[in-house]
């Protein structure tokens, strides 16, 4: 049996639809077979509360949904909880012997059960921190409760996985100093605006080193387990980074090895694959998104495009310097299909995909990185340009676009905050 189950406990009386749902939702985001609900598959001939014990135990997480009559419930004018044998208290009291995490499931305005009400086996379930999912805020419920599921049946995949992208990420950085004489080379190359950029400038040496920076954050967010989104976002944001580098060196300098850049790709796409891996919550079932969220980042995406792909142009006509601008020679230019191709790998998700928390953050960050970085270079860059306050203009105009791209992913990944989990901090491991 797999130990990254999810077993759910619940009286079918009380909570049977809920439980349905709850069961499909769970299965969307981590398999069919991470749920398990009941226990009319045993065997003939073998005992029940064995095969109970043995079902529980082998979960990672025991749900006990708790509804208006999970405590009242009765059979033959007993109350079903003080039967040592009732099936729903054998799995409680399965879930509070071993080693499982057991997370009490409050159904709309249920209460949790108080210790008088419990017989003394099931006493321990009344101090465990309990989550509330409502049916009319199911869905923000749900990611509330993910986040904490994420957390538990994750545990193994991340144990086994964090190292390896630990690894690849301080390989990522390593490696950037180490060919920083030959990339910041090729960024001098590929990026000063007169071209009389030294192979050691300080500015290109910190435009090649700037992903390794961005990589370090996200190797801390990785080693200490937090933020998984925005430590994703991060590689992804570094990865269109170096992709971007990569394609002025190629299209600009091109008599200057690419090695460097080639080799930063391949690691920093094993490190993306890897962290996915290693965090259930980055693989979250994927819906449709709303038709008003799509419109509103559909219509930023359109603007992040037309700002970023023609602020040249843009610039000219607001300098007074005439048009100068030839479609068809524009569009022939890797610049201008970058500027368009990096806008529609971050919005397109958020506008047409209902996203995850996690997964939504991930955007964002991706997003705000493609701020930052155009931000430094330009700044960098606007002494040396034979026009200043058109370079300026041009400047602005295309960081305009990239504020766009953010707005984009904010209006189509917009997400209520799940309500906070009842009684304060995520459940804890009962031993």
């Amino acid at each position: 049996m797999s130990s990254q189950r999810v077993f759910i406990s619940y009286r079918r009386a009380d909570t049977a639809h809920f439980v349905g749902r709850l069961q499909e939702v769970i299965s969307e985001r981590y398999g069919r077979d991470s749920v398990f609900m009941d226990v009319e598959d045993i065997r003939p001939g073998q005992d029940y509360v064995v095969a109970i014990d043995s079902a529980v135990s082998s979960s990672r997480v025991l749900l006990v949904v708790i509804g208006n009559g999970w405590v009242s419930a009765e059979r033959d004018g007993l109350r079903r909880l003080d039967n040592p044998q009732d099936r729903l208290r054998l799995e409680v009291e399965a879930g509070l012997r071993h080693t499982t995490h057991v997370i009490p499931v409050l159904v709309d305005d249920a209460a949790m059960p108080r210790t008088r009400d419990l017989p003394e086996s099931l006493v321990p379930l009344s101090r465990h921190h309990a989550i509330r999912i409502r049916h009319d805020s199911f869905r923000g419920d749900t990611t509330h409760l993910f986040e904490i599921l994420d957390q538990y049946l994750g545990e193994t995949s991340r144990s086994s996985t964090r190292w390896v992208t630990i690894g690849l990420l301080a390989l990522f950085v390593v490696g950037l100093a180490t060919y920083q004489q030959t990339g910041a080379a090729a960024v001098a190359a590929s990026r000063s605006p007169s071209g009389d950029w030294a192979s050691n400038d300080p500015r290109a040496v910190l435009l090649w080193l700037l992903p390794g920076l961005v990589c370090l954050l996200a190797l801390g967010l990785v080693a200490v387990g937090k933020a998984p989104g925005m430590a994703l976002g991060c590689l992804i944001g570094a990865w269109l980074w170096v992709l971007t580098s990569l394609v002025f060196v190629t299209w600009r300098a091109g008599g200057v090895t690419t090695t460097a850049h080639l080799l930063a790709l391949v690691v920093l796409l094993a490190a993306i694959g890897s962290l996915i891996v290693g965090q259930p919550g980055l693989r979250a079932h994927l819906g449709a998104n709303r038709g008003g969220s799509a419109l509103a980042g559909t219509l930023l995406l359109v603007a992040a495009v037309v700002l970023r792909g023609g602020a040249s142009a843009i610039a000219s006509k607001l300098t007074g310097g005439g048009s100068g601008f030839d479609l068809a020679h524009a569009t022939g230019q890797p610049p201008f299909w970058l500027s368009v191709l990096i806008p529609l790998l971050i919005c397109v998700p958020a506008i047409f995909v209902r996203l995850d928390g996690a997964q939504a953050q991930t955007l964002r960050t991706a997003a705000w990185l493609q701020i930052l970085y155009p931000a430094y270079f330009r700044s960098v860059s606007l002494a040396d340009a034979p026009d200043v306050s058109r370079a300026a203009v041009e400047a602005g105009v295309f960081l305009v676009g990239c504020v766009c791209i953010l707005l984009s992913v904010r209006a189509g990944a917009a997400l209520t905050r799940p309500a906070a989990g009842e009684g304060g901090p995520p459940p804890r491991r009962h031993r």
